[in-house]
């Protein structure tokens, strides 16, 4: 990461990457917009949506610092980052890193080692709907959102998850009430905690046994 931040600033002395602050609700990029700007996400979380055809709001994932938003093939952004909380990134001319990475192979590769892992991050969002329950989908939601977090802040700790009940509920295709009730019941059968908008998996191996099998798995093996 930090490679790739130095290779983009040695190409362009006079016009280092900025360091830019999005207060939180602000947008960093919008759908349709001309895809000039790309960015690497240093502080806060942001949701990337999409809007449909008939107007409704389509939720395609949430950024964690580390995370790189706005490459993509087209001229136009094909959806739109928000932040979530105040966030701050590092903005870059698409066109600069384009430029160095024809030039020269080995940042290419750092770029689509990169691009790489956020691609295997997309596969994970998408391997949610893979699951029909409720909460076989919020329990691999945590899960993943865990293990993300994890590289960023250790797996010992408590986990952020500022996005609202909402937000999650339009990513996992549920409606809010549901969520909000498998949530509480993950927290009241002592599967997880939840305080001050942060989050904390208390017993994985009964988690995995929702993947598995969902509430009757997961609650027989609490009886042994």
């Amino acid at each position: 990461m930090l490679q790739l931040i130095r290779a983009l600033d040695n190409t362009r002395p006079k016009a280092p990457a900025a360091r830019v602050d999005f207060p939180e609700g602000t947008r960093l990029l919008a759908q349709d917009m001309p895809a000039k700007h790309i960015y690497l996400l240093a502080q806060g979380v942001v949701r990337l949506t999409r809007f449909l055809p008939d107007g409704q709001r389509q939720a395609l994932g949430f950024g964690l610092p580390g995370n790189l938003v706005g490459f993509q093939t087209g001229d136009h952004y094909s959806f739109s980052v928000e932040a979530i909380t105040s966030t701050k990134a590092d903005q870059f001319l698409r066109t600069n890193l384009m430029e160095l990475a024809n030039r020269k192979p080995d940042f290419a590769l750092n770029v689509f080692e990169l691009l790489a892992q956020e691609l295997s991050i997309v596969q994970d969002q998408i391997s949610i709907f893979g699951y029909r329950s409720a909460e076989k989908r919020v329990a691999f939601f945590l899960i993943n959102l865990r293990d993300r977090w994890a590289r960023i802040i250790g797996s010992d700790k408590p986990f952020p998850m500022p996005m609202t009940r909402q937000d999650v509920a339009d990513f996992l295709g549920l409606r809010l009430e549901t969520v909000s009730r498998t949530m509480s019941r993950m927290a009241r059968e002592k599967l997880i905690e939840t305080k001050g908008g942060q989050v904390r998996i208390l017993d994985d191996s009964r988690m995995l046994e929702v993947l598995a099998g969902g509430w009757p798995s997961a609650l027989a093996k609490r009886k042994q």
